[in-house]
């Protein structure tokens, strides 16, 4: 997505369609640093972005743009990576989400 000189932004159609989004509706970007301040329980800003988010969800659906949810997943994928060459277990994300949830 670009900004005009106009300061105004085109959501491209497709998204607009999948997300139920009309004419005149508000919507919110949150950058990625507030995302990850919440996954990665920041000490000196995970409080302030989950009042941020929550405040944000009160009022509307929030959408995370895809270029957004790309570098999340890539230093997802990184830090897996990492993870992995220490040593880590051999097991995909979502089933450790699962046995964390478990337990």
């Amino acid at each position: 997505m670009r900004i005009t000189s106009k300061g105004q932004v085109t959501i491209p159609q497709e998204i607009r369609e999948q997300c139920g989004l009309l004419p005149h509706t508000q919507v919110r970007f949150v950058g990625s640093n507030v995302i990850l301040d919440v996954i990665t329980a920041d000490p000196r800003w995970q409080a302030w972005s989950e009042e941020q988010l929550s405040r944000w969800l009160d009022r509307g659906p929030l959408l995370i743009n895809p270029i957004i949810y790309a570098e999340i997943a890539f230093l997802a994928a990184r830090a897996h990576a990492e993870y992995r060459a220490r040593g880590g277990s051999r097991q995909t994300v979502l089933a450790g989400l699962n046995d964390a949830h478990a337990a």
